[in-house]
């Protein structure tokens, strides 16, 4: 968290690079740094401002805001191997799966996704952000697809608002997650019993 205080109020900006937190108080030269940095990347400086954070140990308001403005040009990095996968299976908002009240059916959940060449696994995330339920958080799978079984049953009140999202890893190194993608469940007891 980059945090800059100026006239009493402070300023928070997140900057996250792969699984690496870049977690700091500013001072001047680190506002130095981050304006230089985030310059390259943005390839300037609005307004054609070079990187002037005081170094009395001070930094302005106009120093906070670049800070944070141009910090943001972090998040906009490239993805680190060149693939983000595309959700195809389930479309958003979907209808899946649900089992029955009675145990003589599971939960089954099929997911497809776009695959990325050379990947060594994926990493499938499935929640329900209302209730905090994850049903799916595997960062082994080898195939850009997965079948999920969950033994029990979706309650009504979370039937809907379900996501899920993927990333690949490659020589070591995660992709970006792809976005969120909606999805519901149907009513229990849908389905016939399984013998």
């Amino acid at each position: 968290m980059l945090g800059v205080s100026f006239g009493g109020t402070t300023a928070h900006a997140r900057s996250r690079i792969g699984d690496v937190n870049c977690d700091s108080s500013v001072d001047s030269i680190d506002a130095v740094l981050v304006l230089q940095i985030s310059a390259l990347l943005a390839g300037s400086i609005e307004c054609g401002r070079e990187a002037d954070a005081n170094l009395d140990g001070t930094t302005t308001a106009v120093d906070a805001a670049l800070i944070l403005q141009h910090s943001a040009a972090l998040l906009r990095l490239p993805d680190p191997i060149g693939c983000r996968s595309t959700l195809d299976y389930p479309e958003p908002n979907a209808v899946l799966d649900n089992g029955r009240t009675d145990g003589r059916d599971n939960t089954i959940w099929h997911f497809d996704w776009s695959d990325c060449e050379n990947r060594d696994r994926y990493h499938l995330y499935v929640r329900h952000p209302a209730s905090g339920l994850v049903i799916v958080d595997k960062d082994n799978i080898r195939q850009s697809l997965h079948h999920s079984v969950y033994y029990g049953v979706i309650p009504e009140d979370q039937r809907s608002g379900w996501q899920w999202r993927v990333r690949a890893m490659m020589k070591g190194v995660w992709s970006e997650w792809s976005s969120w993608q909606p999805f519901d469940v149907e009513k229990a007891n849908l389905d016939p019993a399984v013998e």
